[in-house]
């Protein structure tokens, strides 16, 4: 009550509930998978089509976000389909060591490797080869955007992410086996305010009709911030393991989709709060918390004080 007094005594009635809404807008995405008690994306993605069971393809599974988000979905029930980029011959021993991992974590579900070898095969005949060896898939999420950078219009994506033109191949998939999700996930916070509002599916041609015709494609972006991978990279507030920043990226896409328009979110609370604080506190003030609470700007001394990232 001491608080709702001093509320209602410094801002009146109607700032204190303009307060109040605020803070319980920015409180309740992340709560709201505790509260409700279950698991929205496995509701809604997770499902049979035609007798076919549900698939996740995620790009760049070999990295660390990656492979935790292979393990957090194979441990939902998705089969899932590792993706890889680079060095060939090398990710795919990295991606075999990740398919064992959940062949032996999770026995009951089926896994395949997809390697973008550079072989010489051009990328239509790859991106054919692809979407061919998936046709037999109830594909029902997938997992793209890595490597550090949102892609923006026209830009190569990087060499983690899936090539634009096997993303607009993969889409009449989706939608053929429709409810079905496009997660883009940056490792990074986007450099520039235009790469915050584009979303991916304006980045594709062809995903500009992900949601046309009702047929339900949604797509959710998720902005991380620092993780951490061992050794020096040692975890704190502002840098969370990589199977913690996987539990939070799939528990805001399940929910977030409702949003519509393709939703831009911070799914790790105290990245959420920290870009809160940058677009609301002065940089010294905010380089002050973290030394407080003993976290570190790392990547998000990149993004400067006046960005607007949250999608009203």
């Amino acid at each position: 009550m001491g608080v709702i007094t001093s509320l209602l005594a410094t801002f009146g009635p109607g700032g204190a509930l303009c307060a109040a809404h605020a803070a319980l807008a920015f409180v309740w995405p992340h709560a709201r998978p505790l509260v409700a008690g279950d698991d929205a994306l496995t509701t809604r993605y997770m499902h049979a089509t035609r007798g076919r069971p549900a698939w996740a393809l995620v790009a760049d599974a070999a990295g660390p976000v990656g492979r935790a988000l292979c393990l957090e979905l194979a441990a939902r029930g998705f089969n899932v389909v590792l993706y890889g980029a680079w060095g060939a011959q090398q990710q795919r021993e990295r991606l075999e060591g990740v398919r064992d991992e959940l062949v032996r974590g999770f026995p009951e579900n089926k896994y395949r490797i997809i390697v973008a070898d550079g072989d010489g095969v051009g990328v239509a005949e790859f991106t054919e080869r692809v979407v061919r060896s998936l046709t037999d898939v109830n594909l029902t999420l997938v997992v793209d955007g890595f490597g550090g950078a949102w892609k923006d219009c026209g830009a190569e994506g990087a060499d983690a992410a899936l090539p634009g033109e096997l993303m607009a191949a993969l889409v009449p998939l989706l939608r053929r086996n429709a409810p079905a999700l496009v997660l883009n996930v940056a490792a990074s916070p986007p450099a520039t305010t235009g790469a915050a509002k584009t979303p991916l599916r304006f980045c594709y041609g062809a995903t500009q009709a992900l949601s046309q015709d009702g047929v339900d494609v949604d797509l959710v972006s998720c902005c991380l911030g620092e993780v951490s991978t061992g050794g020096r990279d040692a975890v704190s507030l502002t840098r969370p393991t990589p199977r913690a920043l996987a539990r939070a990226v799939l528990a805001h896409a399940g929910y977030s989709w409702s949003k519509g328009g393709g939703a831009v979110v911070y799914p790790y609370l105290p990245d959420d709060l920290l870009q809160v604080m940058r677009d609301t506190l002065p940089g010294w003030a905010v380089d002050r918390i973290l030394d407080l609470v003993g976290g570190k700007l790392g990547g998000w001394g990149m993004v400067t004080q006046g960005m607007q990232m949250r999608k009203s």
